[in-house]
Protein backbone atom coordinates (compact mmCIF):
# COMPACT_ATOMS: atom_id res chain seq x y z
CA UNK A 1 0.00 0.00 0.00
CA UNK A 2 2.69 2.40 0.44
CA UNK A 3 4.29 1.68 -2.59
CA UNK A 4 1.09 2.21 -4.64
CA UNK A 5 0.83 5.41 -2.09
CA UNK A 6 4.34 6.37 -3.65
CA UNK A 7 3.33 4.67 -6.89
CA UNK A 8 0.58 7.52 -6.85
CA UNK A 9 2.67 10.37 -5.86
CA UNK A 10 5.01 9.70 -7.82
CA UNK A 11 2.52 9.63 -10.66
CA UNK A 12 0.56 12.80 -9.59
CA UNK A 13 4.50 15.00 -9.44
CA UNK A 14 5.38 13.45 -12.77
CA UNK A 15 2.10 14.52 -13.93
CA UNK A 16 2.90 18.11 -12.49
CA UNK A 17 6.03 17.90 -14.00
CA UNK A 18 4.73 17.03 -17.23
CA UNK A 19 2.27 19.98 -16.98
CA UNK A 20 4.97 22.21 -15.28
CA UNK A 21 7.21 20.78 -18.19
CA UNK A 22 4.85 21.54 -20.75
CA UNK A 23 4.13 24.85 -19.46
CA UNK A 24 7.67 26.23 -19.57
CA UNK A 25 8.19 24.36 -23.00
CA UNK A 26 5.22 26.77 -23.93
CA UNK A 27 6.68 29.73 -22.46
CA UNK A 28 10.36 28.52 -24.03
CA UNK A 29 8.80 28.26 -27.30
CA UNK A 30 6.55 31.76 -26.68
CA UNK A 31 10.42 33.16 -25.34
CA UNK A 32 11.96 32.09 -29.02
CA UNK A 33 9.29 33.27 -30.94
CA UNK A 34 9.92 36.51 -29.10
CA UNK A 35 13.69 36.40 -29.94
CA UNK A 36 12.93 35.66 -33.61
CA UNK A 37 10.62 38.47 -33.74
CA UNK A 38 13.22 40.67 -31.94
CA UNK A 39 16.02 39.47 -34.01
CA UNK A 40 14.32 40.04 -37.40
CA UNK A 41 13.33 43.65 -36.17
CA UNK A 42 16.96 44.02 -34.79
CA UNK A 43 17.88 42.97 -38.72
CA UNK A 44 15.50 45.54 -40.09
CA UNK A 45 16.43 48.04 -37.80
CA UNK A 46 20.18 47.04 -38.40
CA UNK A 47 19.51 47.68 -42.23
CA UNK A 48 17.53 51.15 -41.69
CA UNK A 49 20.44 52.22 -40.02
CA UNK A 50 23.08 50.99 -42.37
CA UNK A 51 21.18 52.51 -44.92
CA UNK A 52 20.43 55.50 -43.36
CA UNK A 53 24.22 55.27 -42.10
CA UNK A 54 24.85 54.97 -46.33
CA UNK A 55 22.21 58.39 -46.73
CA UNK A 56 23.90 60.79 -43.91
CA UNK A 57 27.25 59.57 -45.55
CA UNK A 58 26.26 60.66 -48.75
CA UNK A 59 24.30 64.09 -47.90
CA UNK A 60 27.21 64.83 -45.84
CA UNK A 61 29.36 64.31 -48.48
CA UNK A 62 26.92 66.58 -50.90
CA UNK A 63 27.23 69.02 -48.27
CA UNK A 64 30.75 69.19 -48.12
CA UNK A 65 30.53 69.50 -51.91
CA UNK A 66 28.25 72.01 -51.79
CA UNK A 67 30.44 73.97 -49.14
CA UNK A 68 33.30 73.75 -51.50
CA UNK A 69 31.26 74.88 -54.32
CA UNK A 70 30.35 77.35 -52.39
CA UNK A 71 33.76 78.64 -51.15
CA UNK A 72 34.50 78.96 -54.70
CA UNK A 73 32.11 80.83 -55.88
CA UNK A 74 32.25 83.27 -52.81
CA UNK A 75 36.11 83.67 -53.87
CA UNK A 76 35.00 84.14 -57.27
CA UNK A 77 32.73 86.91 -56.92
CA UNK A 78 35.50 88.60 -54.46
CA UNK A 79 37.71 88.51 -57.55
CA UNK A 80 34.92 89.73 -59.88
CA UNK A 81 33.91 92.27 -57.32
CA UNK A 82 37.71 93.91 -57.16
CA UNK A 83 38.26 93.21 -61.04
CA UNK A 84 34.47 95.23 -61.20
CA UNK A 85 36.41 97.98 -58.95
CA UNK A 86 39.57 98.37 -60.89
CA UNK A 87 37.82 98.39 -64.00
CA UNK A 88 35.71 101.44 -62.50
CA UNK A 89 38.70 102.69 -61.51
CA UNK A 90 39.62 102.66 -64.85
CA UNK A 91 36.43 104.30 -66.05
CA UNK A 92 36.50 107.11 -63.89
CA UNK A 93 40.47 107.81 -64.77
CA UNK A 94 39.08 107.69 -68.81
CA UNK A 95 36.47 110.15 -67.76
CA UNK A 96 38.95 112.33 -66.42
CA UNK A 97 41.13 112.16 -68.88
CA UNK A 98 38.35 113.07 -71.18
CA UNK A 99 36.91 115.95 -69.86
CA UNK A 100 40.63 117.22 -69.63
CA UNK A 101 41.19 116.48 -73.47
CA UNK A 102 37.25 117.78 -73.73
CA UNK A 103 38.28 120.96 -72.52
CA UNK A 104 41.90 121.12 -74.08
CA UNK A 105 39.92 120.59 -77.60
CA UNK A 106 37.45 123.54 -76.00
CA UNK A 107 39.95 125.48 -75.28
CA UNK A 108 41.74 124.60 -79.05
CA UNK A 109 38.65 125.17 -80.78
CA UNK A 110 37.80 128.72 -79.38
CA UNK A 111 41.72 129.37 -80.25
CA UNK A 112 41.62 128.07 -83.26
CA UNK A 113 38.49 130.14 -84.20
CA UNK A 114 39.93 132.87 -83.29
CA UNK A 115 43.05 132.16 -85.09
CA UNK A 116 41.59 131.37 -88.29
CA UNK A 117 39.17 134.60 -87.71
CA UNK A 118 42.81 136.48 -87.41
CA UNK A 119 44.37 134.96 -90.46
CA UNK A 120 41.39 135.58 -92.41
CA UNK A 121 41.22 139.53 -91.33
CA UNK A 122 44.79 139.21 -92.03
CA UNK A 123 44.16 137.56 -95.51
CA UNK A 124 41.34 140.29 -96.31
CA UNK A 125 44.02 143.02 -95.05
CA UNK A 126 46.47 141.58 -97.77
CA UNK A 127 44.13 140.74 -100.58
CA UNK A 128 43.00 144.91 -99.70
CA UNK A 129 46.73 145.66 -100.18
CA UNK A 130 47.53 144.11 -103.22
CA UNK A 131 44.13 145.33 -104.86
CA UNK A 132 45.54 148.44 -103.52
CA UNK A 133 48.78 147.66 -104.91
CA UNK A 134 47.88 146.46 -108.36
CA UNK A 135 45.60 149.98 -108.63
CA UNK A 136 48.35 151.90 -107.88
CA UNK A 137 50.53 149.78 -110.52
CA UNK A 138 47.76 150.04 -112.84
CA UNK A 139 47.78 154.00 -112.54
CA UNK A 140 51.35 154.19 -112.77
CA UNK A 141 51.50 152.30 -115.94
CA UNK A 142 48.79 154.17 -116.89
CA UNK A 143 50.53 156.97 -116.28
CA UNK A 144 53.97 156.11 -117.51
CA UNK A 145 52.05 155.39 -121.01
CA UNK A 146 50.48 159.01 -120.98
CA UNK A 147 53.92 160.18 -120.10
CA UNK A 148 55.54 158.03 -123.26
CA UNK A 149 52.54 159.23 -125.03
CA UNK A 150 53.22 162.95 -124.46
CA UNK A 151 57.17 162.12 -125.17
CA UNK A 152 55.77 160.45 -128.31
CA UNK A 153 53.86 163.31 -129.47
CA UNK A 154 56.79 166.02 -128.15
CA UNK A 155 59.18 163.98 -129.87
CA UNK A 156 56.74 163.53 -133.07
CA UNK A 157 56.48 167.67 -133.74
CA UNK A 158 59.95 169.23 -133.36
CA UNK A 159 60.60 166.65 -136.47
CA UNK A 160 58.00 169.14 -138.45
Amino acid sequence: NVLKVQLEKLEAEKSNLENASSVANSKINQLENGINGKEKAYEEASKKLGEMTKEKNCNVSKCENLESKLCNIEKEIEEQKKSLTAKDSLVNTLNEKLECKQKEFDTMLKTGNQEKEKCENQIKELQRAKEEGEDADKEKEKEKEKEKKEEEKKDDKPAE
